[in-house]
């Protein structure tokens, strides 16, 4: 009784770690395209599952439904609207990670800008001195 309890134990030891796996990153990050092009097809998605929901719903509340497919058509219809608020919200957070990179590219762009002005006003010579 008690080895089996003890295989058992070590069973589910070795089955829990053999799921511990290495975390893989991608090579490249994501570029501002590819965060508005995201966003752009979450949004489409949310807007294709929020007019189902709705359609399926207002199908069924018309009344010409079979009282065994109007429950069914309006909890699929429920579910296809909340399964689109997610959608909605991660469009949101990518269109705001693109605008994000954007921003910090305007910022590069000046500090480019200004060290070039800066090289020019000192000749070369970036060694700042404090009097």
């Amino acid at each position: 009784m008690k080895a089996g309890l003890l295989v058992i134990e070590l069973t589910m030891l070795l089955h829990r770690e053999s799921f511990s796996q290495q975390q893989t990153y991608p090579l490249h990050p994501q570029t501002q395209e590819e965060y508005f092009q995201k966003s752009n097809n979450q949004r489409i998605g949310g807007f294709v599952l929020l007019g189902a929901g709705i359609a399926g719903i207002a199908a069924v509340s018309s009344g010409n439904a079979s009282f065994n497919t109007t429950g069914t058509v309006a909890l699929l219809g429920s579910a296809a609207i909340l399964g689109s608020i997610p959608l909605f919200l991660a469009a949101h957070r990518n269109k705001k990670k693109a605008m994000r990179m954007e921003a910090y590219m305007e910022i590069g762009k000046h500090l480019e800008d200004l060290s070039i002005k800066m090289k020019k006003a000192t000749g070369g010579n970036r060694v700042l001195t404090m009097n």
